[in-house]
């Protein structure tokens, strides 16, 4: 139930991508020609679900870039106004414990 032969630019699109697939995973002779085709409606089927596998890929870049903000604890922790040598040990006593 996939349309892969209108016109319309998703379609071709799909198709083009479908094509590159087919030739990368079709059998080939030592000089790199497809000698036979592989079963069509199976091969869609992989190809599907190999592009089903990519949005995963964004979701770690997500989680990868926010690994790199920030976090609400670091931005608390930030050097107080105060300079004093009281606010220094009330620091150090912070960290201690």
């Amino acid at each position: 139930n996939v349309d892969i032969t209108s016109k319309d630019p998703l379609a071709r699109k799909l198709r083009g991508e479908f094509v590159e697939f087919i030739k990368r995973v079709a059998p080939k002779n030592s000089d790199g020609e497809v000698i036979e085709f592989p079963d069509f409606e199976e091969t869609f089927k992989v190809f599907q679900e190999s592009r089903k596998s990519a949005p995963q890929n964004n979701r770690k870049k997500d989680l990868a870039s926010r690994s790199m903000n920030p976090s609400k604890e670091v931005v608390e922790n930030k050097i107080p106004t105060d300079q004093s040598w009281k606010a220094v040990d009330k620091i150090i006593n912070k960290l201690i414990g």
